[in-house]
C-alpha cells in the first residue's frame, strides 16, 4: 500500500522497499530502519572513489570518499531514517555513470547510466534537478545514445510516476501554496 500513488504518498518506492526489505530480514525495529542507510553510504563512498578517479590520483579519491563519509551533515544523515542519503548516493552514483558514458559515446555506459538513472528517479522525484544540466552536457556529443538512456531511465520509473501524477501534481500545488 505505500507504494501506490493513490495513496497519498508522494514519495517514489525505493527508499521505502530498502526499509522494507531490511525489516524483513533483521524484524522490525527503528534501528533496523537505520541500517537500511548502510547500504546508501557504501554506495556514496563508492561512487565519490570512481568520480574522484576521474580527476585525481586513486589516493586522493580514497581520501575524497572518506571525507564524503566523514562530513557532519552526511554522517549524521546516514543514522537517520531519511530518504535524503539515499538520494545522494543515488546521484552520486549516476554522475559517476554518466562520466563513464564517456559523453555518451559508449553505448553500454549510456544504459547503465540510463538504469541507474531510472533508479534515481525511483528514489526522489527532485533526482533529475542535480543531473539534468550535466546529462545535457554529455548529449551534445551523441544525441542517439543520449536519447537510449532517457528512455531506459523513463521505462523503468514509469511505472510509478504515471500511477502517481494525480498525486504528484496535488504535492505539489500544496508545496506551492505553503511557499506563497
Amino acid at each position: 500500500m505505500l507504494f501506490r500513488s493513490h495513496t497519498g504518498y508522494p514519495y517514489p518506492p525505493l527508499y521505502p522497499a530498502s526499509i522494507a526489505l531490511a525489516w524483513s530480514v533483521l524484524g522490525r525495529t527503528i534501528d533496523v530502519a537505520q541500517l537500511a542507510n548502510l547500504a546508501a553510504v557504501t554506495i556514496l563512498l563508492i561512487s565519490t572513489f570512481g568520480i574522484g578517479c576521474y580527476v585525481l590520483t586513486e589516493f586522493s579519491a580514497a581520501v575524497a570518499a572518506i571525507l564524503v563519509g566523514l562530513y557532519p551533515f552526511m554522517a549524521w544523515l546516514s543514522r537517520e531514517t531519511m530518504i535524503d542519503y539515499w538520494l545522494v548516493a543515488l546521484v552520486a552514483l549516476s554522475m559517476w555513470a554518466l562520466l563513464k558514458t564517456d559523453g555518451f559515446r559508449q553505448r553500454n555506459g549510456s544504459l547503465a547510466f540510463g538504469a541507474v538513472a531510472g533508479l534515481g528517479m525511483l528514489t526522489k522525484w527532485t533526482f533529475p534537478f542535480f543531473l539534468l544540466l550535466p546529462a545535457l552536457w554529455f548529449a551534445r556529443k551523441n544525441w542517439r545514445n543520449a536519447i537510449a538512456s532517457a528512455a531506459l531511465a523513463a521505462v523503468i520509473s514509469a511505472w510509478w510516476y504515471l500511477p502517481a501524477a494525480s498525486t504528484l501534481a496535488n504535492f505539489y500545488g500544496q508545496n506551492t501554496a505553503g511557499g506563497i
